[in-house]
């Protein structure tokens, strides 16, 4: 079952009045549940802009985008809003974690959202930081960790709303080898949960525990294959 659908999807952005810079053209990409689908391609291929339209970030300029049998594509902002993040988590190569505060306020920031009272909101994050094996860094702060440590923080924020979808863009970039391989661990453990998982990168132990990976050449799929 796919839990998602990218139609004809293309993507320009107007930097003046006489000049449009066309990212992505024409892409179609479906993605089955419980699923990792690893994205390739230079910088500056529209992998990040494809990644940020799936995760509703963006709009396309033409084209439509289903998630979860739902057209993301004619939400207004706020609708989006709320379905990012009942459905959607993010994990970044620079964290985008807030340093000054603990894991467990990060993990919180989301949750301030959900309507979910504030023992089960205690519960979920204590229970997903042991998941990842950072149950011990509940009330240490961010800007006192390592890059792995941070990034497992950054994967419990993306999941403590119980999202079925991840979206990570380049969620190993900035870690050493060891680190990389925990991430991609992570990863394969939460695809085995049914969690649907879209990373770019171009780290080869993400590419080993895919599904399918997705080579993008100027704003162009080229090739898929599982």
């Amino acid at each position: 079952m796919d839990i998602i659908k990218v139609e004809n999807v293309s993507k320009t952005y107007s930097l003046s009045k006489k000049m449009n810079l066309p990212v992505l053209s024409d892409v179609n990409l479906s993605v089955e549940q419980g699923s990792i689908v690893t994205i390739y391609g230079v910088s500056g291929s529209g992998k990040t802009t494809l990644l940020n339209l799936i995760g509703c970030l963006d709009i396309p300029t033409s084209g439509r985008i289903f998630i979860e049998g739902q057209d993301v594509s004619l939400m207004n902002d706020k609708e989006k809003s709320c379905f990012r993040n009942a459905k959607i988590g993010f994990v970044f190569q620079e964290f985008y974690l807030i340093p000054y505060r603990t894991a467990y306020d990060n993990c919180m920031v989301p949750l301030y959202f959900a309507h979910k009272d504030a023992k089960r909101k205690e519960k979920n994050i204590e229970s997903v930081l042991d998941r990842l094996g950072i149950g011990d860094l509940k009330n240490r702060k961010v800007a006192e960790m390592s890059g792995g440590q941070k990034q497992r923080v950054a994967i419990a924020r993306a999941i403590i709303n119980e999202n079925p979808i991840i979206i990570a863009d380049e969620p190993t970039g900035q870690l050493d080898s060891h680190q990389r391989d925990e991430i991609a661990l992570i990863f394969k453990s939460l695809r085995n949960e049914c969690k649907t998982i879209i990373i770019s990168t171009h780290d080869e132990r993400l590419a080993v525990i895919s599904d399918r990976i997705v080579h993008i050449e100027d704003g162009r799929i080229i090739e898929q294959r599982d």
